[in-house]
């Protein structure tokens, strides 16, 4: 599955991780569930998926012992978005809207006058049997619309206008006895799951029902919803499903949810969710009476976290470091801070610069400008979870935590040959 493939079929967190699990399971994968026991072979390949949003896999390389350590490389499957609240419908001038909320810190006025669509998840009652599940729903088409003022109403609009997240709500439907009952969404959602089953709960999330894309004179660009970070997600996955993976380590993808809200969460980068399972794959192969295996496989362990980064804006070009500047289509990047708001440390950076140069893949470096105090990434969660080693990397893009974002293709290609040399290394 090719990254607009993946990402068009995956406009939310769950989605994400079922599709994610699905490349897995194609590239001879297993799954694990938390609950059960786990019988785990030197040279298996495994996977689990956590709270439907969030996933792990692992192969165990044949030759693999803890104290050999464990390569990591660490994403997350949310992005910046609109959620829906419950009690979803209300009525104004006529029009349905759908409360909402925020999630992440995403970029207000990229989301309005754009046709939207509706996925997530949505927990059911089974009718028949009285068991409760989980249900993955994606209307799949044009929605609903949050429209915006006009130029002639408020002439402000264009001269630093603060928007209102509480503003942030679409327009669903014109008002009629049922709709005003808020009738309306449940039927929509009863529509796509089909049978006689009771609506319980639901998290869903508004999303650009336009297809990511390429664009520009030769098609070198990509501009698509959800790069950060699916765009790392996918390059992880195919590193690890078609790259070769070296026979001693164990190499691990994670696929967290819930890092643009702060990643404390059961599936969150903050939980024991990858600690508790790595601790199992160290039990599982260490000789009998050790206790220290998962120290010394950590120990020996490196990690990558890798989201994406700023690209040197075009039209902005002040607001980068006068001095270090990547640039779309320049290839990977490491991610620096002295105040460790990223993980890296010159250590890491060396070892990731250098499986760039094995792997005949440009790097590049950013660090924010010494006034900005900038964003973070599950990176520094995971390298004190962990203990190990932990690079903080990605591809550069513009307008991140737009609705929609933009980067070189050819970043993701050499974002995915790295992260194969990264696992290929002993």
């Amino acid at each position: 599955m090719g990254f607009l493939d993946y990402v068009n079929a995956s406009p939310t967190a769950f989605h994400a991780a079922q599709n994610a699990a699905r490349i897995l399971s194609r590239g001879g994968y297993s799954e694990l569930r938390e609950g059960k026991g786990w019988k785990l072979e030197k040279g298996g390949k495994y996977y689990m998926v956590k709270d439907n949003s969030a996933v792990a896999a692992f192969a165990v390389g044949e030759d693999f012992e803890p104290e050999n350590g464990v390569r990591i490389i660490a994403a997350h499957t949310d992005s910046p978005g609109i959620a829906i609240k419950p009690g979803a419908s209300l009525s104004e001038a006529a029009c349905v809207k759908l409360n909402t909320e925020c999630y992440g810190g995403l970029i207000l006025p990229s989301w309005l006058d754009r046709p939207l669509s509706l996925a997530g998840l949505v927990m059911v009652k089974d009718g028949g049997t009285g068991e409760t599940s989980g249900r993955l729903v994606d209307i799949g088409r044009p929605l609903t619309v949050i429209p915006n003022v006009a130029i002639h109403l408020n002439k402000e609009l264009n001269e630093g206008y603060k928007y209102d997240k509480r503003e942030m709500k679409p327009v669903l439907a014109l008002v009629s006895g049922e709709m005003e009952s808020g009738g309306r969404l449940e039927r929509l959602l009863r529509r796509e799951l089909g049978g006689d089953a009771e609506i319980l709960d639901f998290e869903l999330f508004l999303y650009d029902s336009e297809k990511g894309c390429l664009f520009g004179a030769d098609d070198e660009f990509v501009s698509s919803a959800r790069l950060d970070d699916l765009w790392m997600v996918w390059a992880g996955l195919e590193a690890l499903t078609n790259g070769e993976l070296c026979k001693k380590n164990l190499s691990v993808l994670l696929c967290f949810d819930n890092e643009e809200i702060g990643s404390v969460t059961p599936a969150g980068a903050g939980s024991f969710f990858a600690r508790n399972a790595l601790e199992r794959f160290a039990s599982a192969f260490s000789r009998d009476g050790e206790r220290d295996a998962f120290f010394r496989m950590c120990a020996n362990g490196t990690a990558i976290s890798a989201d994406l980064t700023h690209a040197l804006h075009p039209n902005s070009p002040g607001l980068h470091d006068e001095a270090v500047r990547p640039v779309l289509g320049g290839g990977p990047v490491v991610k620096l801070s002295a105040n460790r708001k990223y993980a890296t440390g010159a250590p890491a950076a060396a070892m990731f610069r250098d499986v760039c140069k094995n792997a005949g893949v440009p790097c590049q470096t950013f660090v924010y400008r010494s006034d900005m105090p900038g964003g973070t990434t599950l990176g520094p969660l995971l390298a004190s979870a962990l203990v190990m080693p932990t690079a903080d990397v990605g591809a550069p893009v513009l307008g991140m935590h737009s609705i929609r974002e933009t980067g070189a293709v050819r970043d993701g290609e050499w974002m995915a040959e790295a992260f194969k040399g990264f696992y290929e290394q002993y």
